[in-house]
């Protein structure tokens, strides 16, 4: 298992662990970083970590790419918190984002789906869309959002489980893509 070499500082298992790997979870990562630089950073924090804490893996608890996509999802929400303190702000409707895809059909559809899904996150309570902000955009945990906003832990659970289920009511089950 590459993880148990890494752990013993071998540099070879970590080059194929990157070369299996670090394609797929740059995507990954992407899907929450708004530029490539942002990512790339990410995924490189993704690794040192590893590197240093792959003696930390517990097999019991998950699979390895599972251990592997929680530390990057991690450090890309990390990454977005520092790009907002930075002053880089952006609003929660510039990360309803769809990745251009060449065909002018595809992109004309790509772009209808976003517009209606700025307008679904719009017509949420101010309570459940602040929620799916921190939660989704800022990367906050439940406990988290309900120490910030001094609620308690079953409310935000709540409030997101409600504008989850108002945006779902926005679309049929063909409109949104399937998850990678």
């Amino acid at each position: 298992m590459l993880l148990k070499e890494i752990a013993q500082n071998r540099q070879p298992a970590m080059e194929e662990l990157w070369s299996l790997t670090s394609g797929r979870l740059r995507r990954y990562v992407l899907k929450i970083v708004p530029d490539e630089w942002s990512a790339e950073e990410a995924v490189q924090d993704v690794y040192r970590q590893l590197w240093f804490q792959a003696s930390t893996y517990d097999p019991d608890r998950s699979c390895p790419s599972a251990w592997l996509y929680t530390i990057a999802r991690s450090r890309a929400f990390d990454t977005l918190r520092r790009i907002k303190r930075s002053g880089c702000q952006t609003s929660l409707e510039d990360h309803v984002g769809i990745s251009e895809m060449g065909n002018p059909q595809q992109e004309h559809e790509a772009n209808s789906l976003r517009q209606r899904m700025i307008q679904a996150l719009a017509a949420l309570p101010p309570r459940q869309r602040q929620a799916i902000d921190l939660a989704f955009y800022e990367g906050y945990t439940h406990t988290e959002i309900a120490a910030r906003i001094g609620v308690p832990l079953g409310t935000v659970k709540t409030r997101i489980r409600s504008a989850l289920s108002r945006i779902g009511e926005t679309f049929s089950p063909g409109d949104l893509p399937r998850a990678a």
